[in-house]
Parts: structure tokens; C-alpha cells; sequence
């Protein structure tokens, strides 16, 4: 597996720097607090629902042609969903809890391009994501309890965009990283033909570790 992900980062830079391959490889830990929602539409009209606080954390492999570009390909547990909207009329939707194995490739840019200690960046890129797990919570018909949503509502795949900027401390391609990152989904997490949409929406704020080892 981290062979192939190996060639993808590396066709990817190729594509963004436009330079020969000489590419140093990176690794690295990163997590951190997550800020979520649910666009959700049903026959046309918009449902209010409020955030949901969560958490993110994983791995990431990444490749740099120069201190000013790299592409970061992370493996990441994310939760995601929504909190009931306590002023909505109708009590709103309850609360949605759904996690995802997710897996961002993101081009990164460095400026400095070869900083001394303290550099900002900017990223973006596509998203990929797995459904963990799902429980919906509706009081009015489930008081008790949650409910297990995979099977019956919630779509097992999802994709995104991620886009966000933060400032690291260290030189060239390693060190310490603070990052603010919209989460942005493309995808209907509602599972059928019912009339009704969810795209997920989240704020990230990221803290990560990267060290080379090529």
C-alpha cells in the first residue's frame, strides 16, 4: 500500500511543480478538534441543524521536490455529523453522529521556500472517505436510545475537497504544524432516492509533526 501511494504523490508533484524528480519523503502524526455539519435539503428546502464538536488524528506519508512544495497523503479517523438546532420550531433533526476513515491528498506550499525556523503554508486537495459508523438520535421516536443508521440511511462512500493555511516551525520539510482547514463534501451522505440531500461541512484545526526519512 505505501508503495502505491508512494507513486501517486510523486505523479502528483510532478504535475505541480512541472520540475525532474528528486523528491525527499516525509512522515508524520497530526489530529486535532473538529467543528462539523450537515447541509441537509429535503424537497428543495433547507433543515437547520447546528455543529457538532469533534475530534480528528492519524498518519500521513508525504514527498517534496524543494522546501516550498509537497504533497501529503494522510490517513485520518474523522467525526463528523450534526447537533439538533435547539431554536428550530420543529425540534429539528435530533443529533447524527457519523465517523469516516478518511484519506486527503493534499498539494502543500511552503513560503519561505526554504524557511529558517518559522514558514507559512497554504493546502489543498481532494478527499476520500470511508464510513466507521453512524447513529442517529431522534427523541421524538427513539427517546431511549440511538439508532443504527448505516443500513438505513447514511452512504458507506464520501468525497470531498480540503482547503486550509497554518504556519510551521522548522526547517525544510519537517517540523511542527498548526493548520485551520475547511473540510467541504461533495457527496450525498443520504442513502437513496428520497428526496432528501446531506453534504458533510467541517472546520479542522490541525496539529502535526513531520520528520524526513528519505
Amino acid at each position: 500500500m505505501r508503495r502505491s501511494m508512494s507513486v501517486i504523490g510523486a505523479a502528483v508533484l510532478l504535475a505541480v511543480s512541472g520540475t525532474s524528480l528528486s523528491a525527499q519523503m516525509i512522515m508524520g502524526v497530526k489530529g486535532g478538534a473538529n467543528l462539523t455539519n450537515v447541509a441537509v435539503t429535503a424537497d428543495g428546502s433547507g433543515i437547520s441543524t447546528s455543529m457538532r464538536q469533534a475530534f480528528h488524528g492519524g498518519l500521513l506519508l508525504g514527498f517534496g521536490l524543494k522546501p516550498s512544495i509537497a504533497v501529503e497523503f494522510s490517513m485520518l479517523y474523522v467525526g463528523k455529523g450534526f447537533e439538533p438546532d435547539s431554536s428550530a420550531s420543529d425540534g429539528a433533526l435530533g443529533r447524527l453522529t457519523i465517523d469516516y476513515y478518511e484519506f486527503p491528498l493534499l498539494a502543500v506550499g511552503t513560503f519561505p521556500a526554504d524557511p529558517s525556523f518559522l514558514a507559512g503554508r497554504v493546502f489543498a486537495g481532494p478527499s476520500f472517505a470511508l464510513r466507521a459508523r453512524c447513529n442517529l438520535r431522534v427523541p421524538d421516536q427513539d427517546p431511549t436510545g440511538w439508532t443504527d443508521c448505516d443500513a438505513d440511511i447514511s452512504s458507506a462512500i464520501d468525497f470531498g475537497v480540503m482547503a486550509g493555511a497554518g504556519v510551521k516551525l522548522g526547517k525544510g520539510l519537517g517540523g511542527l504544524t498548526v493548520d485551520v482547514g475547511y473540510d467541504y463534501g461533495l457527496s450525498n451522505i443520504v442513502k437513496g432516492n428520497t428526496g432528501t440531500s446531506g453534504k458533510n461541512r467541517g472546520l479542522m484545526i490541525t496539529v502535526g509533526y513531520t520528520f524526513v526519512i528519505i
